[in-house]
């Protein structure tokens, strides 16, 4: 064989290894990437607000002298986490669990002159945005949405605590979220104006959520 053909069958070998190479390197690059890929989405993992350990608390001023509180015990949502970090949450808070110790307050509280629950039964917030502040701490935007108003507001959120195993082998873990409203921003005006000029009830309210939350159970 020429001196010139065997040069150029050493040149279309040495060719096509080299493509081989190549196209074996991006296979495997394109694998890796799959693997990774695949990975950090199933490390996506969303828990369930348990509404038998979660409450929501607010506290208002009353006659400028002191604050009444209350309770609303049925809190339900989703919590997504990635890797122990926030990802997501939606929450849910029913307006008939009010419960401030008095039962005549708690039936006005539940009347159109605030709350309205026959028209408006829940309370909502749904994250749009998530900043990390710290490792536990972050600070949570979302669509508030009370007695049929929706307004964006911005929340502080403490957690998620560190993994913890009940007695039946449940995974939990906690979460605080504290904010302060103005009522009147979702239409919850009413009042009362007495001798001294003070109001009967504040506009300012402070807001305050413990929850728990479940992971969910493999098979």
């Amino acid at each position: 064989m020429p001196r010139s053909w065997q040069k150029y069958f050493i040149i279309n070998m040495q060719n096509d290894k080299l493509k081989e190479t190549t196209m074996n390197r991006l296979t495997s690059l394109i694998i890796a990437t799959i693997l990774v890929f695949t990975a950090t989405v199933a490390t996506a993992t969303e828990w369930a607000i348990d509404n038998d350990h979660s409450n929501a608390y607010f506290s208002v001023k009353h006659m400028t002298v002191a604050k009444v509180r209350g309770t609303l015990k049925d809190v339900t949502g989703t919590i997504d986490l990635e890797n122990g970090a926030l990802k997501n949450l939606a929450i849910t808070v029913g307006v008939a669990s009010i419960d401030t110790g008095v039962q005549q307050r708690d039936d006005h509280l539940k009347s159109p002159d605030f709350f309205d629950l026959k028209k408006f039964k829940t309370i909502e917030f749904t994250a749009t945005g998530i900043t990390p502040k710290t490792a536990m701490q972050y600070e949570v935007t979302g669509d508030l949405t009370i007695h049929g108003v929706t307004k964006k507001v911005t929340i502080d959120l403490l957690g998620p605590s560190p993994e913890a195993k009940d007695p039946w082998g449940n995974i939990r873990r906690g979460i605080s979220i504290s904010t302060k409203l103005n009522r009147k921003d979702f239409g919850l005006n009413y009042n009362a104006v007495l001798d001294n000029g003070g109001l009967l009830i504040g506009d300012m309210v402070e807001v305050e959520l413990d929850i728990e939350i479940l992971q969910p159970k493999t098979n």
